[in-house]
């Protein structure tokens, strides 16, 4: 046992060990921000309150979580060195929202009840009652699907399948919105979603961008 467990990918999983810690720091936060208190700001316009919500974009805004453990396995498997940078640009990212969150508690007071009698309606509300309107900016939900692609292009799947990428850009995208006709997050959410995962991809990503950029450059002389 102890045998296989040293094998490829197996000894890959120690990539992972910090997701079940920010886990428990993710509810212990949500312990310490209560919706009706600890918030110094909440993140919404009051236009947005025109946004109509959408209960049908409960189901891509759930699939966030088959994108991101789909594509952390598939790495798992087949590309380690995607999967270890993959899961230092998660890790990076969302610990850094927990920072965040602890110094600048937010939230959005955009949710409405859901009334409505179709399955839709009924698993809204049982994700708010189980997800505060708390801890929204930046959005991890956007954070997480560009991860997802961001390491999609890094194991070169995105160009070996441009058809199935520009699917799963799609699939991202409608990931991306469904936060905002959930009234999960406020529309400012997804841009500082956007710019977290990017700051940090760069970081991670610095040496197959730039360095990919030296070799072109040296290439075209």
């Amino acid at each position: 046992m102890k045998q296989f467990l040293k094998t490829a990918p197996w000894k890959r999983l120690i990539y992972a060990v910090w997701l079940p810690v920010y886990i428990a720091a993710y509810f212990l936060i949500e312990k310490l921000v209560p919706a009706d208190g600890n918030v110094v700001w909440y993140t919404e316009f009051a236009f947005e309150r025109l946004i109509p919500f959408i209960p049908v974009f409960i189901v891509p805004y759930l699939s966030w979580f088959a994108l991101i453990f789909g594509t952390g396995f598939n790495l798992w498997y087949f590309h380690e060195a995607a999967f270890k940078r993959y899961m230092l640009l998660l890790c990076l990212s969302f610990y850094a929202c927990a920072a965040f969150w602890l110094i600048v508690p937010n939230g959005c007071r955009l949710r409405v009840y859901s009334e409505g009698r179709d399955v839709f309606s009924a698993v809204v509300r049982l994700i708010q009652s189980l997800d505060t309107p708390t801890n929204v900016f930046p959005s991890e939900h956007v954070i997480g699907t560009l991860a997802a692609l961001f390491a999609l292009i890094d194991c070169g799947y995105a160009f070996s399948h441009k058809t199935h990428f520009g699917i799963m850009c799609v699939w991202g995208a409608l990931i991306i919105v469904s936060t905002v006709f959930t009234k999960q997050h406020a529309l400012i959410d997804i841009p500082g979603g956007a710019l977290t995962a990017c700051a940090f991809a760069l970081l991670v990503y610095r040496r197959q961008i730039f360095g990919k950029s030296r070799h072109l450059r040296t290439k075209k002389r």
